[in-house]
C-alpha cells in the first residue's frame, strides 16, 4: 500500500487546497488526504496506524497524540520553532514550495518515525554528478557494501548503460526493465526478492537491459517503484546511483536525505558541479543543502570482474575513503 499523509486543519478549505497543490507538484512520495472532521480522522487512524499525520497544533488533542504519537507533524502559525513539545513542525503561512520542503525534511527525519515503516523510516542516499568518469558507481557499490554490514541496503543503478552483465560476468534473470514493464502492465504488487540479486550482503536490482527503458519511463512512476521496493524489502537505506537523465534526478533528489556529488580537480569539472548544485537548489526550493556533499574520489587500479571486484573495492583506496567518510558522519 502506498504511504498516506493525513492532513487536518479546522480550516478545511486550507487543508484541501494544500493537499491538492502538493499532490500536483508531485514531489511528496505518498498520497495526501484532507480530513474534514476529527471523528473521521480518528476513525482512519485506527484502521491505518502507520499513517503520517500533519495537523494544526491547536487541533491536536490528547486523543490524536495517543493514536499516532510517533508519526506526527504540527502545522503551526509560529515561525522559527522547528520543534514544539518534541514534535517537528511545518510553518503553514508560507509558499507551498516551502511547506513541501519542510514536510519532506520532517517525514525523512530519523526522530520522526523510528518505529514507522515505508518511506518515513527509510534513508535515501543519492549519488549524482554531471562529470564523466567520476567513479560514482564504484563509490556506490563500496558505500552499499559497508552500510549493509549493519543494516538492510538496496542499491539501484539508473544509468542507461551500466555495464553490469560484463562487470559481474553474469546473466541476470530479472532486471529493472522487467520491473518497469510489470508496473506499466498494471502489476504493482512488488516482491523485492523477485528482482534483487545479493552480493556481499548488498541487495541490488540489475539495471535496465536497454537504454530506452530509462529515457521513456515516467519519473513519477520510477519514484513509486523505488518506494515500493523499499517497503517490500524493508530496507533501512536505499542508494540511488543517478544518471545524466535530469528528469529522473528531479523526481528522486528531493527524496534523498543525503546527496553525494563526486567531483574532479580540474576547472571544467568544478564549473559543471557548481552549475549542477545551483540546479539542485532550484528544483528543491532552496532546501537545507548541508545534506549535499562534494566528494573527491580516489583513483583505483582496474580489478577483476565479478564478485572479486566488489570484494577488492572494500580493501582498496576507495574502501578506505568511504570508511573515513562514514566515520566522520558519525
Amino acid at each position: 500500500m502506498q504511504d498516506v499523509i493525513a492532513v487536518f486543519s479546522e480550516d478545511t478549505e486550507f487543508s484541501e487546497n494544500l493537499c491538492r497543490k502538493l499532490q500536483d507538484r508531485g514531489r511528496i512520495p505518498g498520497t495526501l488526504i484532507a480530513f474534514a472532521s476529527m471523528e473521521e480522522l480518528l476513525g482512519y487512524l485506527k484502521e491505518h496506524p502507520d499513517t503520517l499525520l500533519l495537523i494544526d497544533r491547536h487541533a491536536a488533542d490528547g486523543t490524536v497524540l495517543r493514536e499516532n504519537p510517533e508519526r506526527l507533524l504540527y502545522l503551526t502559525d509560529v515561525k522559527g520553532y522547528p520543534v514544539i513539545d518534541g514534535v517537528r513542525t511545518v510553518f503553514k503561512y508560507q509558499a507551498v514550495s516551502g511547506i513541501e520542503t519542510e514536510l519532506l525534511e520532517g517525514i525523512q527525519n530519523e526522530g520522526t518515525a523510528d518505529s514507522g515503516t515505508g518511506l518515513f523510516r527509510a534513508k535515501y542516499i543519492g549519488v549524482a554528478s554531471p562529470v564523466g568518469r567520476s567513479r560514482k558507481t564504484s563509490f556506490c557499490l563500496t558505500l552499499g557494501q559497508l552500510l549493509s554490514q549493519k543494516e538492510r541496503v538496496l542499491y539501484l543503478n539508473l544509468e542507461p548503460c551500466s555495464g553490469f552483465p560484463a562487470l559481474f560476468d553474469k546473466t541476470f534473470g530479472k532486471d529493472l526493465s522487467d520491473l518497469i514493464y510489470a508496473y506499466e502492465s498494471g502489476n504493482t504488487k512488488v516482491n523485492a526478492a523477485e528482482y534483487t540479486e545479493q552480493f556481499h550482503g548488498l541487495d541490488l536490482v540489475p539495471p535496465v537491459c536497454a537504454p530506452e527503458d530509462v529515457y521513456r519511463t515516467d519519473p513519477v512512476l520510477m519514484r513509486r517503484i523505488v518506494t515500493d521496493l523499499q517497503k517490500s524489502g524493508s530496507y533501512d537505506t536505499v542508494i540511488l546511483d543517478l544518471s545524466a537523465d535530469y528528469r529522473m534526478a528531479e523526481a528522486l533528489i528531493p527524496m534523498c536525505r543525503k546527496l553525494y556529488l563526486p567531483v574532479q580537480d580540474d576547472l571544467i569539472s568544478e564549473a559543471k558541479v557548481r552549475e549542477y548544485r545551483e540546479w539542485i537548489t532550484r528544483i528543491s526550493d532552496n532546501a537545507d543543502f548541508r545534506r549535499v556533499e562534494e566528494v573527491r574520489l580516489p583513483h583505483d587500479q582496474s580489478f577483476a570482474s565479478g564478485k572479486q571486484y566488489l570484494e577488492q573495492l572494500l580493501w582498496s583506496a576507495m574502501g578506505e575513503f568511504v570508511r573515513s567518510l562514514l566515520r566522520s558522519a558519525g
